[in-house]
């Protein structure tokens, strides 16, 4: 199991608005599929690699759940976390941050 994002490790779309049911239920396969005590009777290497494994899973479902934590995991991931390195979020990203935050001053006000 390797994955280049947590997004991809629940075979999702990079954006801010993720369906939360889909998360979970991926979440869920994917503990099982991975959990440490299914490894219990396995080699120590492979019992270190189903730790590691479940550990991501468990990280990944924490960060995305979260909708702060999301967003500042997107804008990390698409370069954003550096600041001497520009930003190169594709542009829906960002029309979609832009009408989040049209949405919250509208509702503030």
């Amino acid at each position: 199991m390797t994955s280049s994002d947590y997004f991809s490790l629940f075979a999702l779309p990079r954006k801010l608005e993720i369906d939360l049911e889909e998360l979970e239920r991926r979440f869920y396969d994917l503990s099982r599929r991975h959990h440490p005590d299914f490894f219990m009777s396995a080699a120590p290497d492979e019992q270190a690699r189903a730790l590691e494994r479940s550990a991501l899973i468990n990280r990944a479902y924490r960060t995305l759940r979260d909708p702060i934590s999301r967003m500042e995991y997107l804008i990390d991931i698409e370069g954003g976390g550096d600041a001497a390195i520009q930003p190169k979020a594709p542009m829906d990203l960002l029309e979609e941050i832009l009408a989040l935050q049209e949405m919250l001053t509208e509702a503030k006000n």
